[in-house]
């Protein structure tokens, strides 16, 4: 694994708060593998054996309703793990995932994490800090979803992506398409292309994969944005 890589995997939620001896243990099983865009990292109900650490690209997961409409649960990017219901001991994974990007991850096998959990409560505190990071995003979804529009939800995910501590004019870079950013902000498209619209008078200009920002603090209290989140 390349340094910038394991700097990386370390850094995340899983591995962040591990002493270095045990987080080397833990990032040392694993294995580097690539995903071409399109490509299915899991299937939901299959057997949990992995849990997975994005170094690079995204990773969209997500749900197929009965009716067959695709419903996008989060979309994951460098540093973020995917999976981890795989060291919950459960019967198979939750939620489909795919890479909506050239990705690459660090594979962690589920049963060593799931040994160095039962040898040392340090690993215990960090899966249980790690499983609480996931919760409270998807407890940050439900409150976007029931109390921002569309546009204010447009905005907190162009904000999630500024620089920390921005807080005047920048340029922000769509990491996927406005489709699956619909998906994944809980709008149709053409919403989508509505509440774009509606920022310019906000100060927010999008051109194809880019997106200016006049006043990110101006931004931020248009749509209560209070810090970063997944993008």
């Amino acid at each position: 694994m390349k340094d910038a890589h394991r700097r990386l995997a370390r850094r995340g939620s899983l591995a962040g708060n591990l002493p270095d001896a045990l987080a080397e243990d833990m990032l040392g099983h694993g294995t580097a593998r690539s995903f071409a865009r399109g490509e299915v990292v899991f299937a939901a109900g299959a057997a949990p054996d992995y849990l997975f650490i994005v170094l690079a690209g995204w990773i969209k997961l997500f749900r197929v309703t009965a009716s067959g409409t695709e419903a996008v649960i989060n979309v994951c990017g460098p540093g973020q793990s995917v999976g981890d219901t795989a060291i919950l001991k459960i019967d198979g994974y939750l939620a489909d995932a795919q890479a909506v990007s050239p990705c690459e991850v660090l594979q962690l096998p589920a049963q060593r994490i799931r040994q160095l959990m039962d040898e040392c409560p340090r690993t215990r505190e960090a899966v249980m800090g790690s499983t609480l990071v996931h919760l409270r995003e998807l407890l940050h979804q439900v409150e976007t979803l029931k109390v921002l529009n569309g546009a204010q939800r447009m905005a907190q995910f162009l904000l999630a992506l500024a620089p920390p501590g921005q807080t005047g004019a920048c340029a922000v870079h769509l990491p996927y398409g406005k489709l699956l950013i619909a998906g994944q902000i809980g709008i149709s498209p053409e919403s989508l292309s509505r509440a774009i619209k509606r920022l310019r008078s906000r100060g927010v200009r999008v051109d194809r994969e880019i997106a200016w920002i006049d006043d990110v603090q101006a931004l931020a209290d248009f749509c209560g944005f209070a810090g970063r989140k997944c993008a």
